[in-house]
């Protein structure tokens, strides 16, 4: 039985899965932070 290694293939993997992932995260979060800004702004 192998041992759990940290071989480049699982890094380039993992890599490319955050690729993936990290844009649609951060646009979501930019959203919501401009948002929040916005109805601050409105309520103050």
């Amino acid at each position: 039985m192998r041992y759990w290694m940290w071989s480049p293939e699982i890094a380039r993997a993992m890599i490319s899965c955050w690729i993936s992932e990290v844009p649609s995260t951060i646009v979501k979060v930019m959203e919501r932070s401009e948002f929040a800004q916005l109805s601050g702004d409105f309520l103050s």
